[in-house]
């Protein structure tokens, strides 16, 4: 059964694959986008330096993404120069296609050709500055770091290494090149504890202003109103029935978003758990308690927006998120934790835009 589940997942993260980004230094928003996050650190500086490995889910995750071409050295002619690195056409043109969906989501409008080819190119400049920076700072990785930050993906993805060197194999890509890959995204991640990190301050009082203007972020942190549609795969000894349940589940995911009722109705007839006479309603609940792909799958919905069905070990479940709890200035302390990581996010993003500005201003940049 673990490896029918397994197959799934692969094909989980396969698809969540194709909506990531390549630029580290978006990782604060892929971030917030997985939900990945480290709870009960003892200082800020632990904070930054346990925060990075959530990354490495994400710079796996980008790998994939890229066919062996990506890999492969290209005669090519010139889009521009930054200092001594050159970047390609084709470079700009691969970029371009990846891109594009998340920059016009961020501006919230459709970019015109020339608008977005700037901005993909300004991305590119930006990420030759970031690698000549790592070169001067002269960062290590330990070969210890390495094997963290591996172990952390197959953990945060809840795939085998087998897996991932199958999946790697059949992109083209030897698993060596990406171990060399995952070195220097903690290369880069280390720069930006070490330079860029230590520019970033907040007080007390900034988490309060920032919780005070931002409250509407901070609900369904810890608890949620959902319901569920819970398919037990107890049984199921063929990989054909995990797929016939597998294929069921899609289908209700689909039906139950239809109407406003429909929901509760298919979870009163399919679910095979003690609420479904309830409609599979389990009221407000503590995210800790679930699953964590239940929870993290929590946070990436609306309220009233019906998930896609979330694979675990025990069962397929589907869920709603029907309501989020009305917060307050009282919940300020629960909530301390979180709100320093959205802070932190955005002000160490502010600072590495800063830096970079500064990088701009002193390199020899030729656009063709």
């Amino acid at each position: 059964m673990k490896k029918i589940i397994e197959k799934v997942s692969r094909r989980r993260f396969l698809a969540t694959a194709k909506i990531l980004t390549r630029r580290i230094f978006a990782c604060a928003s892929a971030c917030r986008v997985l939900r990945l996050r480290f709870r009960r650190l003892k200082t800020p500086l632990d904070h930054r330096l346990l925060r990075t490995f959530s990354i490495f889910c994400f710079s796996f995750f980008i790998s994939l993404t890229f066919s062996h071409t990506a890999y492969t050295e290209i005669i090519d002619r010139i889009a521009a120069i930054v200092n001594d690195r050159v970047i390609t056409l084709s470079e700009l043109n691969d970029f371009q296609v990846t891109r594009q969906r998340s920059i016009e989501e961020k501006e919230a409008r459709k970019l015109s050709k020339e608008e977005l080819r700037q901005r993909v190119l300004d991305e590119l400049i930006d990420d030759a500055l970031f690698e000549q920076a790592l070169e001067e700072a002269k960062i290590e990785v330990t070969d210890d770091d390495l094997a963290r930050a591996i172990n952390n993906i197959l953990k945060q993805n809840q795939i085998s290494l087998p897996l991932l060197q199958e999946e790697l194999k059949r992109k083209g890509i030897g698993y060596e090149q990406y171990k060399k890959q995952i070195r220097l995204e903690i290369r880069k991640l280390k720069f930006m504890n070490q330079v860029i990190g230590p520019q970033v301050k907040i007080s007390d009082q900034d988490l309060r202003d920032y919780y005070q203007q931002h409250q509407e972020k901070f609900r369904g942190v810890h608890e949620a109103h959902i319901a569920q549609i819970f398919l037990p795969v107890e049984g199921i000894t063929s990989q054909e029935q995990f797929d016939t349940l597998v294929k069921q589940a899609y289908s209700l995911s689909q039906d139950a978003s239809k109407t406003k009722n429909a929901f509760a109705q298919l979870a009163k007839k399919h679910s095979k758990d003690a609420y479904a006479e309830k409609g599979g309603d389990l009221g407000m609940v503590n995210l800790k308690s679930l699953a964590p792909e239940i929870s993290r799958a929590v946070h990436m919905l609306q309220v009233g927006e019906v998930s896609r069905p979330i694979v675990t070990e025990k069962a397929i479940f589907i869920v709603k998120l029907i309501a989020l709890p009305t917060l307050s200035s009282a919940d300020f302390e629960r909530l301390r934790e979180e709100i320093y990581d959205v802070l932190y996010e955005e002000r160490i993003q502010e600072a590495l835009n800063n830096y970079l500005s500064q990088q701009r201003h002193k390199a020899f940049i030729d656009i063709r």
